[in-house]
């Protein structure tokens, strides 16, 4: 399935059924810190998040 959008509604919807999830991120600084709070509100661990930053 390929999704379009806003990243950030995209994971949170995929995110509500709460199973286990890896995220890994690449891209620019603002983006990541904002998806691994989003992501960590959704109760998911920080071990859970892996980053890449560019740019």
């Amino acid at each position: 399935m390929i999704r379009t959008g806003y990243v950030h509604a995209i994971y949170e919807e995929i995110c509500q059924s709460k199973m286990p999830a890896n995220f890994f991120l690449c891209g620019w600084k603002n983006m990541i810190d904002e998806a691994k709070q989003r992501i960590q509100a959704l109760g998911y661990d920080r071990k859970s998040i892996h980053q890449e930053l560019y740019g």
